[in-house]
């Protein structure tokens, strides 16, 4: 497995998915979810309908933002004059959204739920 994300992840350990890096060491995500983000299959449905109806400008309430990896790319999507709010009501990933946010230069308030 080691060698297969060597071989995927020459960046230090960091994957592209589309426009947003993911850094797979620091991630809570299972062997199976790390391995479609590899393979660029990693909620490969909700990236493209993001790309499609997502502009500049846009206001986006996320619901579930987990490690932020989709809220990276809804901020790119929106850029500058948009603006990205994520609920995610476990507080033990908080850390993990930040490092996303912040490894790819983007921005998005999150607001712990429940």
């Amino acid at each position: 497995m080691k060698r297969f994300w060597r071989r995927l992840a020459p960046h230090g350990g960091r994957v592209r998915v589309d426009s947003v890096w993911v850094d797979r060491r620091c991630t809570p995500l299972r062997r199976m979810a790390r391995s479609r983000i590899a393979r660029g299959g990693y909620e490969r449905a909700e990236r493209e309908l993001l790309r499609e109806f997502l502009c500049s400008g846009d206001r986006v309430l996320e619901c579930g933002g987990f490690i932020g990896i989709l809220t990276s790319i809804m901020s790119k999507c929106v850029g500058t004059t948009g603006r990205v709010v994520s609920v995610e009501p476990n507080p033990a990933l908080r850390a993990d959204f930040e490092h996303q946010l912040a490894i790819n230069d983007t921005e998005a308030t999150l607001v712990q739920g429940l």
